[in-house]
């Protein structure tokens, strides 16, 4: 159930402040929005770069092992995909974003050109309607929701504050932002 490479609006344009923000803050979290960033704009390449150091410091990490191996799949290195997927099974058996097995090398080479062949997609944006359909990602970060907030997309922002919060009590900043993102969005409804 690995998502494929969708776009986000602006997302292109705020990579380069993204990518900065890791020498102010090199912290997982951060690392973690980083490697989303990329793999949201189909760098699986680059998003992997990050991952290995920070799934080397913390082995039982499940967001950033799954998105690695996500990201060797993309890659075409299958086994190295396997191994990390089924680390993330062993941790959390019941992670609903686990496919039955990655897809094979063999596979996957028929079904991709070779490397430097593959033509970049023109970035489209997401209708609501599409927006409303993303499911839950355990990859929700709070500068996801700034993303899409940024981008008047505030129902999905809340939307997202609100999974984080959920797994993150603690965060009474993205409180805030759903308090007042929630107030904005019914006072334009009522307008």
């Amino acid at each position: 159930m690995r998502p494929e490479f969708r776009s986000i609006p602006g997302l292109a344009e705020q990579l380069a402040a993204l990518q900065d923000s890791l020498t102010v803050d090199p912290a997982p979290r951060n690392v973690m929005r980083v490697a989303e960033a990329y793999w949201i704009l189909g760098r699986p390449r680059d998003a992997a770069r990050l991952l290995e150091p920070l799934v080397h410091d913390a082995p039982n990490a499940i967001a950033p092992r799954l998105l690695l191996g996500w990201c060797y799949e993309a890659c075409g290195l299958a086994e190295m995909s396997r191994k990390s997927l089924e680390i993330v099974r062993t941790l959390d058996p019941a992670n609903p974003f686990l496919r039955p097995s990655p897809v094979k090398a063999e596979e996957r080479a028929s079904q991709s050109a070779p490397e430097g062949e593959r033509a970049a997609e023109p970035e489209a944006a997401l209708t609501m309607e599409e927006l409303r359909e993303v499911p839950p990602s355990p990859l929700y970060s709070g500068t996801l929701g700034q993303i899409f907030e940024s981008q008047g997309f505030e129902e999905k922002a809340i939307e997202i504050y609100r999974e984080v919060v959920r797994l993150n009590p603690s965060r009474e900043d993205l409180l805030a932002r759903i308090e007042a993102l929630e107030s904005r969005v019914g006072e334009d409804r009522n307008a």
